[in-house]
């Protein structure tokens, strides 16, 4: 049995619960709760609706990656804006 990828799923795990289980940002998913994240294997998104927040999450992520020994590769991140339309 290979158990890299099952030990990277722990960390991971433990570095997104320690990113945003505390975090104001995200998107409203539910009436008590936030959505701040979608991950896959080694994808990230973080999702919010403001740039400060979205950095500070973004800093807090890389902090808590390092105490494991994961490091974000700055040349394969990417950012994506949108706006919400209106019919008004």
């Amino acid at each position: 049995m290979l158990l890299s990828p099952l030990l990277f799923a722990v960390a991971i795990d433990w570095v997104l619960r320690r990113t945003t289980d505390n975090s104001t940002g995200g998107i409203k998913w539910s009436e008590d709760e936030s959505l701040c994240d979608l991950d896959f294997a080694n994808d990230i998104a973080l999702i919010d609706d403001s740039w400060n927040t979205l950095q500070q999450t973004t800093s807090t992520l890389m902090k808590e990656a390092n105490k494991v020994g994961l490091y974000v590769n700055a040349e394969k991140c990417k950012l994506m804006t949108t706006s919400v339309w209106s019919d008004r």
